[in-house]
């Protein structure tokens, strides 16, 4: 297919790999990643990126500045030690890295992943600025304003003939035992992404 290509019509088809698209646990089994997300430590320094050092002792991997530590580290060495599979299929981009094959996708990367922790963090934080305490009488605890957080998202979806999977607001569907916790959601990427829209519409 990648070399001889195949013939139809009298024309010559030729494949190319443009990409390999997954999870990033995928990616680690299938690539022999020695680098990967899954390595990430909550206490010592780990290698957690296929296209950098970032995690590395002196390189952390929360700095998205734009003179972050990690950058300069950069497809400079193989995330791996045993070649890929993969790696027998012609793909060579034109800097000679090839671990720019595997790809992130926008369902793994915000539909379950950063998306979901940044809707969860906007619902908790306009609700912490009383964004949806429409009159005085009304109570001012978490769980009070998530539910009329969720009443103003059902109506929007209403409006625009969506159909969440989310019946409630709930400081458990936030992940937030304490309303000083880091809030991060739980649901479907759909939601995710519903989420989104009513939130840029809100705001």
């Amino acid at each position: 297919l990648f070399k001889d290509g195949i013939s139809a019509h009298r024309d010559q088809y030729y494949f190319a790999l443009v990409g390999s698209k997954g999870a990033m646990k995928w990616h680690q089994e299938i690539a022999n990643l020695t680098r990967s997300y899954c390595n990430l430590g909550q206490k010592n320094a780990h290698l957690m990126c296929a296209d950098c050092h970032a995690g590395a002792e002196g390189f952390p991997h929360e700095n998205v500045n734009d003179d972050a530590e990690w950058m300069g580290t950069e497809h400079i060495d193989r995330p791996w030690t045993k070649e890929p599979i993969f790696s027998q299929i012609p793909f060579e981009p034109a800097d000679g890295a090839p671990e720019k094959l595997y790809k992130c996708d926008v369902f793994h990367v915000w539909k379950l992943g950063s998306g979901r922790d940044f809707t969860a963090s906007c619902i908790v934080l306009l609700c912490s600025l009383s964004y949806f305490d429409f009159i005085a009488a009304e109570s001012k605890s978490m769980p009070n304003r998530l539910k009329r957080a969720h009443g103003c998202f059902a109506l929007w979806c209403a409006g625009c003939n969506k159909h969440p999977h989310l019946r409630q607001f709930t400081q458990k569907l936030f992940h937030m035992p304490k309303v000083s916790s880091m809030p991060w959601g739980g649901y479907k990427g759909s939601d995710t992404m519903l989420l989104s829209k009513w939130l840029a519409f809100y705001v």
